[in-house]
């Protein structure tokens, strides 16, 4: 008696101890229309005003007549109105200029209704990131810095720190990431090079021997931070270094 190949292959496996899975009746695989990816909107964008971003689409339309609106920050709550949806078409809109140091991103949730107003989809997530634009000038936190080193002090020694900060975006972009350096050393003595600055930390240290409170008691420098890595707004400060005699203390002897 010959067996037919489904057959053959249930007994093979039972004899191998294996079993064959049982497609589940259960979950169906999900359809993914009525999902929009994250959008990216760039700030200080020049009008004319409302303009369009993507179109929301229920594939529910291709059915019935389906009316869609928007909730959310941006939308029905603070800042009202910044975003708008056509409530036929489903065309999502911006209405005026976006502001990233003010709001980074907005989450807005989508509804699509028939025109009995019974829900068709459930509410679904519009993740809108602002992207940024080199808008701000990096600002010190300082107008004047002072430190102070001793004289003779050998060249590597730390004296101090300036710290600038800029509000553009410092993560995604070269926007806000600061460049520091030094314009100008004041006096010049014993020569126009004896402090260095980190370029991305701030910190000034001495790199030349020579250093004389009687030459020089007091150096001032010229402090610059610049966004885009040294190459776009710039801010200066002043860095005022007080340069330390070194006392030797002698011990005292006393006479009988």
């Amino acid at each position: 008696m010959r067996c037919s190949t489904l057959t053959l292959l249930f007994l093979l496996t039972q004899a191998a101890g294996l079993t064959v899975p049982k497609a589940s009746p259960g979950k169906k695989r999900q359809k993914r229309d009525w999902v929009i990816p994250p959008i990216k909107c760039p700030e200080n964008e020049r009008g004319p005003f409302p303009k369009l971003l993507v179109q929301i689409k229920s594939k529910r339309d291709r059915e019935i007549k389906v009316f869609y609106s928007i909730t959310g920050q941006g939308a029905d709550t603070p800042p009202v109105g910044v975003f708008t949806v056509e409530r036929e078409t489903g065309w999502l809109q911006v209405t005026k200029p976006l502001d990233r140091e003010d709001i980074s991103h907005y989450t807005l949730f989508s509804h699509a209704v028939s025109a009995n107003g019974q829900p068709v989809e459930d509410p679904m997530e519009i993740i809108i990131t602002v992207s940024d634009q080199n808008d701000n000038k990096p600002q010190f936190t300082q107008s004047v810095f002072t430190g102070s080193i001793e004289e003779g002090a050998k060249p590597g020694t730390s004296v101090m720190q300036v710290t600038a900060t800029d509000a553009d975006d410092s993560v995604n972009t070269y926007n806000g990431v600061i460049t520091y350096s030094i314009l100008q050393q004041i006096p010049e003595q014993p020569h126009s090079g004896m402090f260095a600055i980190n370029s991305e930390n701030g910190v000034i240290s001495v790199i030349a021997t020579g250093l004389d409170r009687e030459t020089a008691p007091q150096y001032r420098l010229i402090v610059q931070a610049a966004d885009l890595q040294g190459h776009g707004f710039t801010a200066s400060a002043t860095a005022v270094i007080e340069v330390q005699s070194v006392e030797t203390l002698l011990p005292c002897c006393t006479h009988q």
